[in-house]
Formats: structure tokens, sequence, C-alpha cells
């Protein structure tokens, strides 16, 4: 039997889970600090050349495949709004799209990131990956809204798919720092409420000079996760995307 790649097995593992711990985190948002330090060391892992043996999460797939993975989500999800609108019929439905959820690969969740916002929520594919298909396994009450919410993004994503995709193995190496960095505000957002920000200081010695908690946090996961990228750029991007937008729960 294959065993999947445990993302503890990353070097700096700790070192990002502390300075994920660094931050002020809410006590109610406590229980997700080890979903955000899982999902960066395995991102760092990816990058730096495993054995395929991770979860399909974060394993490559040709821009087809996204394509065809993004549609069978829409199908799923919107089937199951249906079944629940229709109050009849839906346990099946629900196992088969927590299912597809665990079994999506790596650039099909990236190309759900990449949506614009919509009804002002980013999506947040780590309640996505994580809460969702624990809720619709366990029978937890689950909106037609909110199924309809992934329905559309996945509908979204698949116009972004060539943005994504330079070839058929998967998305471009230099949108990693981006897709990281998007990660990074979304939670840094989730964990301490806060939005991401930055500073600009205009005393004497530091004239002009950028600074605050979040591009802190950024610069020092960028480190530890071997991007060699300027994080303000990316950082400020993500802020902007971010900002104000709230979070989808």
């Amino acid at each position: 039997m294959e065993i999947a790649a445990s993302p503890r097995a990353f070097p700096r593992y700790s070192e990002i889970d502390a300075a994920v711990r660094r931050l002020p985190i809410l006590p109610e948002e406590l229980w997700g600090v080890g979903n955000v330090v899982d999902e960066l060391a395995l991102r760092a892992m990816i990058n730096d050349g495993g054995d395929g043996t991770v979860p399909a999460h974060f394993l490559p797939a040709t821009a087809k495949m996204v394509a065809k993975q993004l549609a069978e989500l829409e199908r799923r999800a919107d089937d199951l709004a249906q079944k629940i609108e229709k109050k009849g019929g839906a346990k099946r439905a629900r196992q088969q799209l927590a299912r597809h959820i665990r079994e999506l690969n790596g650039p099909t969740l990236t190309a759900m990131s990449d949506v614009q916002p919509i009804d002002g929520a980013l999506p947040d594919v780590r309640y996505f990956l994580t809460r969702l298909p624990e809720k619709l396994d366990a029978g937890e009450g689950i909106t037609s809204a909110e199924l309809r919410y992934w329905a559309r993004i996945a509908k979204e994503a698949i116009a972004v798919i060539p943005k994504n995709a330079a070839s058929d193995v998967g998305r471009r190496p230099d949108r990693r720092a981006q897709i990281v960095a998007n990660t990074l505000a979304r939670e840094y957002f989730n964990l301490t409420g806060k939005e991401p920000k930055f500073v600009t200081r205009s005393c004497e010695d530091s004239e002009g000079k950028v600074e605050g908690e979040f591009l802190d946090f950024v610069g020092e996961i960028f480190k530890l996760l071997n991007i060699e990228r300027n994080p303000i750029r990316y950082a400020s991007v993500a802020a902007y995307r971010l900002r104000g937008k709230g979070r989808k729960k």
C-alpha cells in the first residue's frame, strides 16, 4: 500500500508552525493552525521535488483534467443543492461530493484560489478541503446556497485555467509565490480576525519603508519555503484581493 508523505517530514515544519503561532491568533481559531502548517509544508515538499506520494490535492494535473474536475464539482454541488431543496435522496450525493473534493488535484485548487470574489467573498480553500467534506460525511447542516456558491466557484475557475497551466503538467512555477501569499492573506485573516495591512514609515531614518505584521509573516514563510521572491510585491497583491471581502464559511 502506498503511504502518502507526511507534512511533518518537511525539515522546517516546526519553524513554520512556530511562525504561524507567533501571530495573535483568536482562541476560537486555534483549531485551524495545524491545517495551515500542513498545507504550507506540503507545498514546500512539492517544490523541493518529492516522490509523488503526496495527497491528490498537491499533485499536478493537465489543463484538460483540471477542467474535467471543475465541471464535475459544479455538477455534483448543483445536484446536491437540488436534492436538499427537495428534501430527499441526499445521502449518496453528499458522500460522492465529499469524495470528489478529496480527490481534486493541486492545479484545480489553484484555479479555484484565483477566482475573483463572489458576493463579496473569496473562496476559503482551507474550509473547502477540510471542514466541508467532514460536514458532508457527517450529515451536518449545509445549505443549498452554500453548495451553489461552490458550484459557481468551480464554473468561474474553468475560465482561469489557462492562467495557471503553462503546459500539460500543471501551473507555472512562477505562480507559486502569489498562491502562497494569497493563502497567507486568507489564513492571516482567518486566524487573527485582522485584515492584512501595511505601514509606510515617514520618519527621517526610514522614509518610505514599508512594514507590518502581515508583511513580516509573509517574508518569514517565504524564507522557510525557499521562495526567492520579494514578499512586498506578492503580499500587497494578496492583501488587496482580500481586504474587506470577509470570510466564506
